[in-house]
């Protein structure tokens, strides 16, 4: 680890593998020789794959070295993420536990904190030979790292805790928006009703006012040469007065109702608006409108 605290790059010295055989004699199976096989057989299959790499060791170690360079090129470039991908094949490859920091490095750099506190971790629990004063100065180095994790990983969760609660509060008000614009346009058409029904009622009433004139007209007025008394004109009176209202009724329920209507069916990318605006001689409503 000297050269660890020279430089980040650890890359260690070829090594032999040497596989010796050895002869076994031959003894009798004991009772609990059958319990030992699983274990035999995992042996057998570590040592056929050491034998394996040991037989390929100088092309497997040079194919290693290759990815480790390219993996230390990238990441003397910034580029991460490739450095990342090259020294995984290269510990695939080597499995060499120097290689495990550095993974943690890159990822360290990356900022991929939960990444580099596992291989961190996964270095110092290697085999790798690492001299006491740099194991201490890693442990307290990981103790950090897992303490930035978890502030991070909280950052993280109240974030998405503040997102989400933004996402339901905005969902409730478009909810409150649609209900409003559904009350205001059943409110609009209860309105356009009423005018309709205002307007059927001042052509039927104007209607009987202009028959009853013409009656008057016969009766007493300037065609039968006499004058109206007051008792004479009270119909006409009664019936102009009843139809000028239901004419104001009208005009006033239907402009209403139609604003309503309006108002309640715009959606987000057409909201009418409607405000009192000053005008000459007081305030008057103002009609405004994005289609």
């Amino acid at each position: 680890m000297a050269e660890m605290r020279g430089k980040p790059w650890v890359w260690g010295t070829l090594v032999a593998v040497c596989i010796t055989s050895h002869a076994h004699a031959q003894s009798e199976t004991s009772p609990g020789a059958a319990e030992d096989d699983g274990a035999a057989q995992a042996d057998q299959a570590d040592q056929a794959d050491q034998a394996d790499r040991a037989a390929a060791g100088p092309d497997l170690d040079e194919r290693a070295r290759a990815y480790f360079m390219l993996g230390r090129s990238h990441h003397e470039a910034g580029e991460y993420e490739d450095a990342i991908a090259n020294f995984e094949e290269a510990y695939a490859i080597s499995r060499r536990p120097e290689l495990l920091f550095n993974l943690y490095q890159s990822h360290h750099r990356k900022g991929d904190l939960g990444s580099a506190v596992d291989y961190l971790e996964r270095y110092l629990g290697s085999e790798a030979t690492i001299v006491d004063e740099d194991r201490t100065m890693l442990q307290a180095r990981l103790a950090n790292l897992r303490e930035q994790h978890a502030e991070a990983e909280a950052e993280r969760v109240a974030r998405e805790a503040e997102a989400e609660d933004a996402r339901r509060r905005a969902e409730e008000a478009e909810a409150e928006v649609a209900e409003s614009g559904s009350g205001l346009r059943t409110a609009g058409f209860a309105l356009l009703g009423v005018g309709g029904a205002a307007a059927i009622a001042f052509a039927v009433l104007g209607g009987m006012a202009l028959g009853e004139n013409g009656d008057l007209a016969s009766r007493c007025g300037e065609d039968a040469g006499s004058v109206c008394t007051p008792g004479d004109l009270s119909r006409l009176d009664g019936l102009t007065l009843g139809a000028d209202i239901a004419m104001g009724v009208a005009a006033a329920a239907l402009v209403t109702g139609l604003i309503l209507v309006l108002v309640g069916g715009g959606d987000d990318d057409e909201e009418p608006e409607v405000a009192l605006a000053p005008r000459r001689g007081g305030l008057t409503l103002d009609w405004r409108a994005a289609w």
